[in-house]
């Protein structure tokens, strides 16, 4: 199911489908790890959709080129769902995501890490800012 929405999340994009993508997507996993894979913005839009349906306690995706509209796709699809950790480090999303990022943990209960590690743009009082929301949802 959550492959097959993939796929047509791709086709509504007009984008291809990425091989990779869809065979993690197939197994289910609990985490779902797509570290140093290059998706960019578009093809996260379609992951979280497919997202949506296979409610991973962890996404990895350090390192995949993913900019703001990316990331506030994959936030809004994983939002208020059963997610314990998010990795979005090392891609290239400007500060103004920040709020988003918080915005997420808030909304997001089960959420324990959010990972931003060596992202271009953000500074320390942003990754504070994180830590206030999740002190904010206690």
């Amino acid at each position: 199911m959550a492959s097959e929405t993939y796929v047509q999340e791709c086709d509504k994009l007009c984008i291809p489908v990425i091989p990779l993508i869809q065979n993690i997507l197939e197994q289910k996993p609990e985490i779902f790890d797509l570290s140093r894979a290059y998706v960019g913005d578009k093809q996260a839009v379609a992951i979280a959709q497919a997202l949506k349906i296979i409610k991973p306690k962890q996404v990895l995706m350090p390192q995949n080129g993913l900019m703001n509209f990316g990331t506030r796709s994959l936030l809004s699809g994983l939002e208020g769902s059963n997610i314990e950790v998010l990795d979005i480090g090392k891609n290239d999303f400007a500060p103004s995501c920040i709020k988003d990022i918080c915005r997420f943990v808030i909304n997001t209960p089960k959420i324990k890490e959010v990972r931003v590690l060596q992202c271009s743009h953000i500074k320390p009082e942003h990754v504070r800012q994180i830590q206030d929301a999740f002190l904010k949802r206690k």
